[in-house]
């Protein structure tokens, strides 16, 4: 029979186009985004040089240091404990606030490692 097989084709993208949708939609079940974070799971301590340090140079660092290759960004230097002390009204307002930093295509901060920044600043910014 010429033509049998397109009618088959044609179901199946239409089974697979309901099928992604559902699965799409399903994501987000519940009305809470999948990265909520559970306030329990954040330790009550978090301090810089255990936690802190990694997420500033993992994200920030390779913009935002003296060593950069692009020098300081707008003063703000996350190299060391007292520049993100001093820039955290900056992280305030790009990472939580704008969600503008890190910029572009770059990954942005978990909501567990924002998290654990408002955390440290809550504590005092402990060592």
């Amino acid at each position: 029979m010429p033509g049998g097989g397109s009618g088959v084709r044609s179901n199946a993208a239409v089974l697979l186009l309901i099928a992604s949708t559902v699965v799409m939609l399903s994501c987000n079940y519940g009305g809470e985004p999948i990265d909520v974070v559970d306030p329990a799971t954040i330790p009550q301590t978090v301090a810089y040089h255990d936690t802190v340090r990694a997420i500033m140079n993992y994200y920030c660092t390779a913009c935002h240091s003296p060593g950069s290759q692009v020098g300081t960004i707008k003063d703000y230097d996350y190299s060391t404990y007292n520049g993100v002390v001093a820039g955290y009204s900056g992280i305030e307002e790009t990472v939580y606030a704008e969600q503008s930093m890190p910029p572009g295509a770059a990954r942005r901060l978990t909501a567990r490692e924002q998290a654990l920044l408002q955390r440290w600043a809550k504590n005092g910014f402990p060592q």
